[in-house]
């Protein structure tokens, strides 16, 4: 398990300390929708959820018992013109620049309807600070 620290508040005892390169996360299998105050014609939500109150803004299906004193859910999807699924995801730590990267490749099934889809993307990660910047790179 991987720490970081950035400006570590006294009331944030369990930040990310940075070392360069992948940082482990958990898979979400459970998660599926947000909330409908999320634009359903978006091509593409990001969002990085620090706070349970947040988690129950955007997630619709909170199967998923996460503790946000040690955690973040990096959370997405990609609007797809059929459906589709992730074929391979990572998240890796640039501490010169302050970032972590959240790598989604996904796929478009090409048989089939053509009926738009929702592509979900989950991963949990030791809790970061409010300071850490999360750059999502979404592709084929």
């Amino acid at each position: 398990m991987l720490i970081l620290v950035w400006n570590c508040k006294p009331s944030e005892p369990y930040v990310y300390v940075c070392h360069d390169g992948l940082i482990d996360y958990e898979k979400v299998e459970s998660l599926r929708h947000f909330q409908s105050i999320i634009n359903p014609n978006d091509s593409l939500v990001t969002l990085v959820i620090r706070t349970d109150e947040d988690y129950k803004k955007y997630i619709v299906d909170r199967q998923e018992k996460i503790d946000f004193s040690n955690k973040t859910l990096l959370a997405g999807r990609i609007r797809t013109p059929m459906s589709g699924y992730i074929a391979r995801q990572s998240v890796k730590s640039y501490c010169i620049s302050g970032e972590i990267y959240f790598d989604v490749q996904y796929v478009v099934n090409k048989d089939g309807i053509t009926v738009f889809s929702e592509v979900p993307f989950y991963a949990i990660i030791p809790k970061i600070s409010e300071e850490t910047k999360v750059r999502f790179i979404i592709h084929p």
